[in-house]
């Protein structure tokens, strides 16, 4: 961010996205079932599972694409603060 801002996770939230990290991790062990956007592409590629070894490439493209996005001023700083926190609130 271009601001200065800076964002810090309280106790109660890092809880949430480590339970939340542990319900994935079981639920990815079912390869039968796949989970859109996690185990799969995204889009029209919702059909395509990801490998376990590629699962951490898409992940590490997805959240570049969102940091680039934001870098070109195509959501600006704000908005990007108002997601966080949207992202957050669900956990």
């Amino acid at each position: 961010m271009t601001k200065g801002y800076k964002i810090a996770l309280s106790d109660d939230a890092i809880q949430r996205i480590n339970h939340c990290r542990e319900y994935l991790d079981k639920k990815m062990e079912d390869v039968a079932h796949p989970i859109y956007g996690v185990t799969t592409g995204f889009g029209s590629l919702c059909n395509i599972s990801i490998s376990k070894e590629h699962l951490s490439q898409l992940q590490q493209i997805t959240t570049r694409k969102a940091c680039h996005i934001t870098h070109l001023g195509l959501v600006d700083d704000a908005a990007f603060a108002n997601l966080l926190h949207h992202i957050f609130q669900t956990l």
